[in-house]
């Protein structure tokens, strides 16, 4: 006899251009509100999926491209919305890396992120944001799929293909 499973699927859209952490809104042009708010969009998905699945046994987030950064980052959030759940998060195309430059900076002091709690260090570097996943998954875990050449993530994140590569080795 075969014995069926039940499970459920939720699409989170992505529309703020802030990794689905920012708290922030924006004038870049005069006239026009950018409103990086992901994390408050977020948070209004968890307030209804928390209690709606309560009694999940297991939660599998996964994210690609900006939606993979933002499932890591947000791995803390997942986390407290499941408390009774084993939550896994998987990441596509989203190496963590700390872009060169004072990109990172720029970002930070645009979107306004809200961090984990208890990462200081998630201002000053993104591979601070994997590390903290992976301690809020408890027995959960954390995985990333990437390729070693990315050209359009090597662009973002201002990295030469050789520093993309070693870095999403590190990581």
């Amino acid at each position: 006899a075969l014995k069926t499973q039940q499970w459920n699927m939720v699409y989170v859209p992505y529309c703020t251009g802030d990794l689905h952490v920012g708290t922030a809104e924006q004038s870049y042009l005069q006239g026009q509100r950018t409103r990086h708010v992901g994390a408050r969009n977020l948070d209004a998905f968890l307030n209804r999926l928390g209690p709606t699945f309560s009694t999940a046994k297991r939660v599998f987030v996964v994210g690609t491209s900006a939606g993979g950064f933002g499932a890591q980052m947000n791995a803390w959030r997942f986390a407290a919305a499941f408390p009774s759940a084993e939550v896994h998060v998987l990441a596509d195309s989203a190496a963590l890396l700390t872009p060169s430059g004072t990109r990172w900076r720029e970002w930070n002091e645009a979107w306004k992120p809200q961090r984990p709690p208890g990462c200081a260090r998630c201002e000053d570097e993104a591979e601070a944001w994997a590390a903290s996943a992976r301690l809020s998954l408890r027995a959960g875990r954390l995985g990333l799929v990437t390729s070693e050449e990315d050209g359009l993530l090597s662009a973002f994140s201002g990295k030469s293909g050789g520093e993309f590569r070693d870095g999403t080795h590190s990581l």
